[in-house]
């Protein structure tokens, strides 16, 4: 029988597969992918959106990786497309848990999958918020030291927001 996790993780993954991009962050998160959506315009609120979730991704003694943040949606000469953002590490993590933390500010609904070694969830996040940064988590437990991290963060429907997110060790 097929889980409801499994279902959301072969979507999330068929969806992402083979878009991933670089990013010109220094450092680090790799890309974020293109496929279009049907949402007529993009808020001129965007901008703002994606400052206030930087602004938010505050990096801590315990995170191991910080990626800025990104848009869910772009222009794609007049066309809104939107971003699905796939980063990948092949860095080894040690045994332990570990938290995926997102940052999002804007309209819209996100899923999160969060991978480390043969260890993985997928969740559906709270709605993103206009006002105020939504924070939402996702947790592993690693029973062995795992390489191979991986992160994709989805917008659901027509979300417009601003996206970041860490990743965090406990």
């Amino acid at each position: 029988m097929t889980t409801t996790n499994q279902r959301l993780g072969a979507l999330a993954l068929a969806a992402a597969f083979g878009l991933a991009g670089c990013t010109g962050d220094s450092g680090a998160a790799p890309a974020s992918t293109a496929s279009p959506t049907a949402n007529p315009a993009i808020s001129p609120e965007l901008p703002r959106y994606v400052a206030a979730a930087d602004e938010a991704n505050v990096q801590g003694p315990t995170t191991v990786i910080r990626a800025g943040a990104r848009p869910t949606v772009v222009d794609d000469n007049g066309r809104v497309q939107a971003m699905v953002m796939r980063d990948e590490s092949r860095t080894t993590f040690t045994k332990g848990n570990y938290r995926l933390t997102v940052y999002c500010v804007g309209t819209g609904t996100l899923y999160a999958h969060f991978a480390i070694g043969g260890v993985s969830k997928i969740e559906e996040l709270p709605t993103c918020d206009t006002a105020r940064p939504t924070v939402s988590s996702v947790e592993l437990s690693l029973p062995a030291d795992a390489a191979d991290l991986s992160v994709i963060i989805m917008p659901i429907g027509d979300a417009q927001a601003g996206v970041a997110y860490q990743v965090q060790r406990q």
